[in-house]
């Protein structure tokens, strides 16, 4: 029996998963055991109603399919040690253990209320971002500090501090974690999104002369599928109209109850409830108990709708679309922001007509989904060397060996590939929803035609 299969564990994703017993204490531990209880996709399951996976298993799925590519570029004559992989595994599993309840929807809501904050001229500190959130909990959980005896070499692995030699296998546009995500949330919403070729994919991972991860030139139709299907995954999933509509009514109850103290937002408070072990009990159900009591509480129609619209499913209405691919650039996104204006501005004016409080409008936008982290027009050296976030994305973007392999080059660069002219575009979305009050059915619909008719633009 090896040192990395002393337990196992089935998956309905991957089949077996096997553990170390260092990996099977820490999974035992009560922060991870916490994640069992923050779900991966927020409300997607609203929509798709198997779709309530949790952090818990997809960690596992990460470190199962990390430990597939560092055995693959093992095998190819890359030395990684024992303790080396453990160390990776051991940053797979722990990547998400700080994670905010309702995940993304949190983080901006906690940053959303921050920017509330400021503009009331109180003070208040950004709040932490997960990544920070999970080095705190490797670095001050008592139970984790004793069965982790490297926290600052695992944390960097996930936070890309130092850049560790395997950090793309972990954090990059064709990694551990994107790659367990498709495939766990196709498998929960039965959407065929996540049918990657995933034993081709790793089998063709190798690593470059620069020490880069990299795909085979055999693979460049595998590296296109896979953006493929995290594009429409997403545009599926965690983009879909209606998640999206539930989501903007979570953030704007979830930043209401951080301006009002009944969530944590401080740093420093975030850092006390992991030296304290509150932290453990901070999950989904925990936020959803806190939104019951703030309902039973509420005396006012308009942040009750709210928490009635989260707590028993009763969402908002799409007025309007605004959907198309276009260049990206600046311009273009420029563009965007400009109608993004005329939409806002032209809103307030119709709901005064319309007597309805301007609180119950949301403007969803995407101001330019784009395929690549960078795009194909950016000077390759110029990237390399750059410090800012289009040398990181550089640097992470998926790349190809040559045929001599030694030097790999973005698959945006390869002219053979689909991604080459795709990473060329962007989409962007803009959707109207509205929070319908009682006895107001009819203002969605009223609302609707204003737009339409008064505000020229190419709506769907």
């Amino acid at each position: 029996m090896g040192l990395f299969d002393q337990r196992r564990i089935s998956d309905p994703v991957h089949g077996t998963i096997n553990l170390s017993s260092l990996e099977l204490s820490v999974i035992d531990s009560a922060a991870f055991q916490r994640l069992r209880h923050v779900k991966q996709l927020g409300l997607a399951h609203y929509v798709y109603p198997g779709a309530d996976y949790s952090r818990f298993s997809h960690s596992l799925g990460v470190c199962h399919v990390l430990s597939r590519i560092l055995g693959t570029l093992n095998s190819h004559g890359v030395g990684i040690a024992n303790d080396e992989l453990q160390r990776y595994r051991l940053a797979a599993l722990l990547h998400d253990v700080g994670h905010y309840p309702f995940s993304h929807a949190m983080e901006d809501a906690l940053k959303n209320a921050h920017s509330e904050r400021l503009l009331r001229g109180e003070k208040s500190a950004a709040p932490l971002e997960h990544e920070e959130v999970s080095e705190l909990v490797l670095q001050h959980d008592p139970r984790l500090l004793a069965l982790v005896k490297e926290p600052e070499e695992v944390a960097a692995i996930f936070t890309r501090r130092k850049t560790p030699r395997f950090t793309n296998t972990v954090s990059s546009d064709l990694d551990a974690d994107r790659i367990d995500f498709l495939l766990r949330t196709a498998h929960h919403t039965g959407l065929p999104y996540g049918s990657l070729d995933l034993d081709y994919i790793i089998s063709q991972m190798r690593i470059d002369r620069e020490g880069l991860l990299c795909l085979t030139h055999k693979a460049v139709r595998a590296a296109d599928h896979f953006l493929l299907c995290r594009f429409f995954d997403y545009q599926q999933v965690a983009y879909h109209k209606t998640v999206a509509g539930f989501e903007l009514v979570l953030k704007d109850v979830l930043a209401s109850m951080a301006i009002d103290g009944e969530l944590v937002s401080d740093p420093d408070q975030v850092r006390a409830m992991v030296a304290d072990g509150t932290w453990l009990r901070f999950d989904d159900a925990a936020v959803v108990g806190k939104m019951r009591s703030r309902r039973d509480e509420c005396k006012d129609a308009i942040p009750a709708l709210k928490l009635d619209a989260i707590l028993n499913r009763r969402g908002p209405k799409l007025v309007a679309e605004l959907e198309y691919m276009d260049a990206r650039s600046v311009g273009a996104e420029d563009n965007f922001a400009f109608q993004e204006q005329t939409v806002r501005k032209a809103l307030s004016e119709f709901l005064e007509r319309l007597k309805l409080d301007s609180s119950l409008t949301y403007v969803w936008t995407l101001g330019g989904y784009k395929l690549t982290k960078v795009p194909p027009t950016i000077s390759t050296s110029a990237a390399a060397e750059g410090g800012d976030n289009e040398g990181e994305g550089f640097h992470q973007s998926i790349r190809i060996l040559n045929r001599d392999g030694d030097k790999s080059r973005p698959l945006f660069d390869l002219k053979q590939s689909l991604t080459s002219v795709l990473s060329e575009k962007a989409l962007y979305t803009l959707r109207i929803f509205l929070l319908v009050p009682e006895g107001k059915e009819k203002a969605a619909d009223e609302l609707r035609k204003m737009v339409l008719e008064q505000i020229k633009l190419p709506w769907k």
